[in-house]
């Protein structure tokens, strides 16, 4: 907490550290090196919580994707949300990192974004990612809320969720699926 708060000019390197051996600290002692890491405004803090985001520890991902979502170079480590994003199971893990997506105006983020909408074999992702781009007040495209309106298995709130999502303008710069 105090490397965290104070930011000394050698705290970058000894959150770093805590990296060195993930079997030698605690998930939770990582976890807090990345929440604290989140603080520094550097290239080198951006490269800690990179390395957070392929941390075993679920804990440590969440934490990781959280700072990464704030702090101001966040666009910097978009190769590695996005590998991410492929990788999380967790629902914990996924919803900062697909709102974090959302908010980002790109057609290749469009795509994914609309990518992991369309597929119907992970209904969970789906729906994340839809209510990431609802808080973004980003439409989606007709064809790809159509896909899941249809289904009888689709759930209720994923219907409520496209529905709501129509009432956006899609970007018209997506890339076709």
């Amino acid at each position: 907490q105090i490397l965290e708060r104070f930011r000394p000019d050698r705290g970058l390197a000894l959150l770093a550290d805590s990296f060195i051996d993930p079997e030698l600290a605690q998930p939770l002692v990582r976890a807090a090196a990345v929440r604290a890491a989140g603080k520094y405004e550097s290239a080198d803090a951006l490269e800690v919580l990179e390395r957070g985001l392929k941390d075993p520890s679920p804990d440590v991902r969440i934490e990781a994707i959280l700072a990464l979502k704030e702090h101001p170079e966040r666009e910097e480590a978009l190769p590695a949300v996005l590998t991410y994003v492929v990788r999380e199971r967790w629902s914990a893990g996924l919803d900062p990192a697909l709102t974090y997506l959302a908010s980002l105006d790109s057609p290749l983020i469009d795509r994914r974004l609309h990518e992991i909408i369309g597929d119907q074999t992970r209904p969970r992702r789906a729906y994340i990612a839809a209510r990431a781009m609802e808080r973004a007040r980003r439409g989606v495209r007709p064809e790809v809320a159509v896909s899941w309106l249809f289904l009888d298995e689709t759930p209720y709130p994923m219907r409520r969720q496209l529905l709501e999502l129509l009432g956006y303008e899609a970007t018209s710069d997506s890339v076709d699926l």
